[in-house]
């Protein structure tokens, strides 16, 4: 028995450092935080895009964290499939002191996690204090940021600088931070002044959620052979239906012609007739001579 729990002890000292050294290997090239206040709902909307490191293995087993209050908020946890669309991803979440953890198993480079968080409201004042206190280490971490509709006074903690308008009158700011080590944190506090309840996206033109046509296209793509397949036999069943009608027709009309010439047959032999004995024609009734010829018509 002693024997087997040392070599139980042994198995579990080599496979510790591989577990540890699997999860130090997790790393982000690029994450951009999305931050749109006021966008769709009277909150603040966070969307996170991570691409995973080219040298991280997939699949690969993600704790992905966000503010412990946002975990009945989560809008959306996806990652792009093999033709950039994305997908929903199934995951599990956990609280840990100030974070929900969400869970998954990625077997794509780019994830794509979004969430609602509320903002403290005093008059007319909305402000907000943003927090990232990353897990993995980032090569290059961004933030953007969608300034409110009918919003004035606006003001940041630290600065993103100048903001560009966009054809919907709306005003953007894109800040690049730079790299940030495992647990670096990075905070962000914004407020403004807003009077109206108008919502971003009700001005906002539809964009699509990927390259332009890229799920119609897509889909079109992945079900061309079906769809032509489908297509083929209609036309095929269309053509059947029309020889069909078409030879029935051509049955009525042939039985009605024949109709036609026996009811003539037996209208040019009726009960009564006569016929003028010289050239044949048939006299009139009350007729004495031929109306063609002059012979004296005979009737028997």
């Amino acid at each position: 028995m002693r024997k087997w729990f040392l070599v139980l002890t042994l198995m579990a000292i080599c496979l510790a450092p591989v577990g540890v050294q699997a999860q130090a290997n997790i790393r982000f090239s690029t994450v951009l935080v999305d931050i749109q206040p006021d966008y769709d709902k009277p909150s603040v909307l966070v969307i996170y895009h991570y691409t995973l490191a080219d040298d991280v293995a997939l699949p690969a087993s993600l704790e992905l964290r966000i503010p412990v209050q946002a975990k009945n908020s989560i809008n959306a946890v996806a990652v792009a499939d093999s033709s950039g669309n994305l997908v929903l991803e199934s995951y599990t979440t956990r609280e840990s002191g100030d974070w929900t953890i969400i869970s998954l198993q990625s077997t794509s480079r780019n994830i794509r996690v979004e969430y609602y968080d509320a903002y403290l409201k005093d008059a007319d004042t909305r402000s907000y204090n943003y927090v990232w206190s990353g897990n993995y280490p980032v090569d290059a971490f961004s933030v953007s940021f969608l300034q409110p509709l009918d919003s004035t006074a606006m003001t940041f903690v630290p600065d993103l600088g100048a903001g560009t308008v966009d054809a919907n009158g709306l005003t953007y700011y894109l800040s690049a931070i730079g790299a940030l080590k495992v647990d670096k944190n990075y905070s962000l506090h914004f407020d403004y002044k807003k009077t109206t309840d108008r919502l971003s996206a009700s001005v906002q033109t539809v964009q699509p959620t990927g390259p332009v046509g890229s799920t119609f296209v897509s889909i079109l793509a992945k079900n061309l052979n079906l769809i032509l397949g489908v297509l083929v036999i209609l036309l095929v069943v269309a053509l059947l239906v029309g020889i069909i009608f078409w030879r029935k027709d051509r049955k009525r009309s042939s039985g009605d012609s024949r109709k036609r010439h026996i009811s003539t047959a037996k209208r040019g032999n009726l009960p009564g007739d006569v016929y003028c004995n010289q050239c044949g024609k048939r006299a009139q009734p009350g007729d004495v001579f031929c109306r063609t010829c002059g012979t004296r018509i005979r009737r028997e």
